[in-house]
């Protein structure tokens, strides 16, 4: 299902979603971090709530998910928020932030929870 909301403008957000096959979820985002539209995320078990990922996170976490939410900034700083993230998904790779195309363990992993992150330069 796909946003059928126009934006007007030369400030128009592109979709990082090409098709989406399990609708999004609402998840928490931890407070402390600062987060972009197309951020990838990881998943922390000990509090289960979502943070910032970036290749080389401390720790050997993988992302499990990317921020597709209506802001383009999200600043979780002061507090805990809850925000939407992809489930099973194939997601435009060019525009996601925190996965490169050869960050391979990342890219595994998500497609392991049914995000297949393309680089393949897919015009929609």
């Amino acid at each position: 299902m796909r946003n059928r909301v126009k934006f007007l403008g030369t400030d128009e957000k592109k979709d990082i979603v090409l098709d989406e096959f399990i609708p999004r979820k609402t998840v928490t985002l931890a407070q402390g971090e600062v987060i972009k539209y197309g951020q990838a995320l990881i998943y922390d078990t000990a509090t289960g709530k979502y943070k910032k990922y970036e290749s080389g996170t401390p720790g050997g976490k993988l992302p499990k998910t990317f921020y597709v939410g209506v802001d383009e900034d999200v600043d979780a700083t002061s507090e805990d928020l809850k925000i939407q993230v992809v489930r099973a998904s194939d997601i435009d790779g060019t525009l996601v932030i925190g996965v490169a195309e050869t960050d391979y363990a990342a890219l595994d992993n998500l497609d392991k929870y049914g995000i297949n992150v393309r680089f393949d330069n897919i015009k929609k």
